[in-house]
């Protein structure tokens, strides 16, 4: 989607229909996952928006490592640089592995995507990560992070 200010429901409705009649892009089976490319583009989107805020967020959520497109290390040192706060969610439900065939190479278990985005993607002030480990938890999970990014200071 592109982007866009949500100043009243109406305009929130709109860009929920907008955004759920959008077509999903990627993903699928030998799908990477660009993380750092990621920051990078939303960084870019928060620039050339022309907007001002006194908080620029970047929320990220996903169930594997940045294993495509620069160093993650890089990119958020770019995006932290340039005043965004990285908050993530992050993914690790029973019976995946969100490494795949890289596990090995980064000497991770499954269940270390939690410490991965604690340690290596979040970042600001005031940043967190929250870790869904049952989907049954997901929509609770991404309520509370909405509501502790919203109250934020």
């Amino acid at each position: 989607m592109p982007w866009t200010v949500l100043a009243n429901g109406q305009d929130i409705a709109d860009f929920a229909r907008r955004l759920a009649a959008a077509p999903m892009a990627g993903g699928g089976r030998g799908s990477h996952t660009a993380l750092s490319s990621g920051l990078l583009f939303c960084a870019g989107q928060l620039r050339a928006s022309g907007l001002r805020s006194a908080r620029r967020t970047i929320d990220i959520s996903g169930d594997g490592i940045g294993d495509d497109g620069p160093p993650i290390a890089s990119a958020r040192k770019q995006v932290l640089g340039e005043g965004i706060t990285i908050n993530g969610l992050s993914l690790d439900l029973p019976g995946t592995n969100p490494y795949g065939p890289f596990a090995a190479m980064f000497g991770l278990s499954p269940s270390d995507v939690h410490a991965y985005y604690r340690d290596e993607v979040i970042g600001g002030p005031g940043a967190f990560v929250l870790a869904v480990d049952d989907l049954a938890d997901f929509p609770a999970t991404i309520r509370r992070k909405l509501v502790l990014e919203i109250v934020s200071r």
